[in-house]
């Protein structure tokens, strides 16, 4: 009974600690080392794991990132599964910004691979669906697109992406009505640039014979 309660003890003052080394005030290399002997301490200790990830993930050297997120991986057991893949989806751009595509790939593999909300799980498809696009994997882009869609209808990424590939193969009619999902989508305005929306879904609506609908979007 002894050891619970002082086990019970240790984890309150870690929490208490991981809490404060997050305060505003705190530089930012002071509360990393604060939370990584926290987390030394306390392994489950779920506030120290989630600041960690919240400091590394603003590292501002790519090296130092990546090496950082990776090894909080394999440390914090206590990273719940939102936020393990929140790191594999970082290490994915990172491996994507260089040029590793088949790494991109396997790390958003891992953050798929976890439980997720809808919302995330079509957020990570579509970044994996960009990263075999980029591979020229076209239907494993198209089969991961739909089904991100499939859980969230107006994924405005997903949207974006789909509609392009639609219109690289000239499949015009998919293209126009992705294109007309996609303005009404929220948060359109960061899959796609505004103007270049507007273009294609002008140019679509005039070569579909409707004149009017072109005019409008030409504007």
């Amino acid at each position: 009974a002894a050891s619970e309660d002082d086990e019970g003890t240790i984890r309150q003052l870690s929490q208490r600690l991981a809490a404060l080394a997050m305060g505003k005030d705190v530089p930012p290399a002071l509360a990393a080392r604060v939370l990584e002997e926290t987390l030394a301490v306390d392994p489950q200790n779920r506030s120290a794991a989630e600041g960690l990830l919240k400091l590394y993930s603003a590292l501002p050297d790519p090296v130092e990132r990546r090496d950082a997120l990776t090894s909080l991986l394999e440390r914090a057991a206590s990273l719940p599964p939102e936020g393990r893949a929140e790191a594999h989806a970082r290490l994915a751009r990172l491996a994507r910004d260089a040029g590793d595509l088949r790494t991109a790939e396997t790390s958003l593999d891992a953050a798929l691979a976890l439980e997720l909300s809808d919302e995330e799980r079509a957020s990570y498809l579509a970044e994996r669906a960009a990263v075999l696009h980029a591979r020229r994997d076209v239907d494993a882009a198209v089969a991961d697109l739909d089904e991100g869609l499939g859980l969230v209808p107006t994924h405005a990424r997903a949207l974006a992406l789909k509609a392009e590939i639609a219109y690289r193969a000239q499949d015009w009619e998919a293209a126009r009505a992705t294109y007309a999902t996609l303005a009404g989508a929220p948060g359109a305005e960061t899959a796609i640039a505004p103007a270049l929306l507007a273009y294609r879904r002008a140019e679509l609506a005039e070569m579909f014979g409707d004149e009017a609908e072109a005019e409008t979007l030409y504007r």
